[in-house]
């Protein structure tokens, strides 16, 4: 019977897991549940989204339509996200103008107004979309602060001989 009681208290012993030290976790661990959307959107205002997370977000804001279009701001920050994912740009683009669309009086509609001006302009080399969005920007919030740099940039993409001369210099140097 001793035997027995020291065979029961040697297995209970060695069936105890040693103390658990703590594991390093990553600062971010993406979750891959429902909530996805408002873990990258969280990461997103709080600037800790970086890298390899960047990528699974556009990837996650592109795949969930639906969600993303559910609010202003998750079309700008899923829509800026995305156009600074190669393989998502279109995507982020169309996130952008949804958002001008459907939500014209948020805050964030002449933001996304003058980004999509800028991304026309500066990564796809499309001078009249560009001054489409920037012109669209000035006539929908004149009043808006961003309405005259929307208004300077178009003077500068005017055509104007004295402004293409700078311009010219400028790229020249």
């Amino acid at each position: 019977m001793k035997r027995l009681a020291l065979f029961f208290l040697v297995a209970i012993t060695g069936c105890q897991s040693a103390p658990v030290e703590a594991v390093a976790q990553p600062a971010h661990e993406v979750p891959t549940q429902v909530d996805s959307m408002s873990y990258f959107l969280n990461a997103i205002d709080s600037a800790t989204l970086k890298g390899e997370e960047l990528v699974l977000a556009a990837g996650y804001f592109a795949k969930n339509d639906s969600a993303v279009k559910s609010s202003a701001p998750g079309l700008m920050k899923a829509g800026l996200v995305c156009m600074n994912e190669g393989r998502t740009r279109l995507v982020g683009v169309n996130y952008l103008i949804a958002l001008t669309r459907i939500y014209p009086s948020h805050e964030y509609a002449p933001e996304a107004l003058m980004q999509l001006g800028l991304f026309f302009q500066n990564e796809i080399q499309d001078s009249q979309r560009s001054a489409q969005y920037l012109r669209t920007l000035v006539e929908r919030y004149p009043t808006h602060p961003l309405a005259s740099d929307a208004q300077q940039l178009l003077l500068l993409m005017g055509g104007d001989d004295e402004l293409e001369t700078v311009r010219n210099w400028l790229n020249k140097n």
